[in-house]
């Protein structure tokens, strides 16, 4: 047997020990290997043999491609390793129907203390410890994905954030695509709870945003109406005070 065929045969053979995603930290504690010589092997089974992919960046997150070649299976248990305190926003307001322009990226929310990882088709956001206490009831958790936000909550947040930005309270480039003018968003299958919710989400919400005025009266409003009400106060109106807060 070659030395090339033996060394083919013991990386397949490590990687079959190992999961569908996996991270540097395994590579080092299932076979005690020094980090250095573990990046020599990762980075030949990624450029030379193709047997892994990495998710991204820095992460230290990589596919398995020798147990599973469909990578985009695992992807978000890759990214739940990366990031795990990450919160999707935005997202289920198009899911959902009521705005019909495909987010340009999925957006994510994650704490301040991240390390940010440059991953297609992802953009990721900071927020502070009072964000992620405001935003708790309107998260929705499910088996094996990262959370996300009720559709309500998304779109409360992307429009709040979207003013923020306005005022210059946000430096990063906030999520436009899932902020609709009030004509183009699609309310008719919106339930008097989903009314509710927005409501809910704005006032959790103003303080964290620095919108320490805005008025949210929801009597009698259906979604378009209550939408219309918030959009021409945060994004329309001069004249909204605007404070600095620390939940950003």
């Amino acid at each position: 047997m070659t030395q090339l065929g033996h060394k083919e045969i013991s990386g397949r053979s490590r990687l079959s020990e190992l999961g569908e995603v996996f991270t540097k930290q395994d590579l080092l504690f299932r076979f005690g290997t020094s980090h250095e010589s573990a990046s020599v092997m990762l980075s030949r089974w990624h450029r030379r043999d193709g047997w892994v992919r990495p998710l991204g960046g820095r992460s230290e997150v990589y596919f398995n491609l020798v147990k599973d070649p469909y990578w985009q299976a695992h992807f978000e248990l890759a990214l739940k390793l990366a990031v795990p305190h990450a919160i999707t926003i935005g997202q289920s307001a198009y899911s959902h129907g009521w705005i019909s322009q495909l987010p340009n990226a999925r957006h994510l929310a994650v704490p301040h203390t991240s390390q940010l990882y440059t991953v297609e088709g992802c953009q990721f956001h900071f927020r502070r410890r009072e964000w992620f206490v405001a935003i708790a009831p309107g998260v929705q958790y499910k088996q094996h994905t990262i959370p996300e936000l009720l559709p309500s909550w998304a779109l409360a947040d992307a429009l709040l954030a979207k003013g923020a930005y306005r005022f210059g309270r946000l430096k990063a480039p906030t999520i436009h695509s899932v902020v609709p003018d009030p004509d183009e968003l699609y309310a008719d299958n919106c339930t008097d709870k989903d009314v509710n919710l927005f409501s809910d989400a704005v006032e959790s919400l103003k303080n964290i945003y620095g919108f320490i005025t805005l008025s949210v009266g929801r009597s009698g409003l259906n979604m378009r109406q209550l939408y219309s009400a918030v959009h021409g106060q945060v994004l329309c109106s001069p004249q909204q005070e605007f404070v600095a807060s620390p939940g950003l």
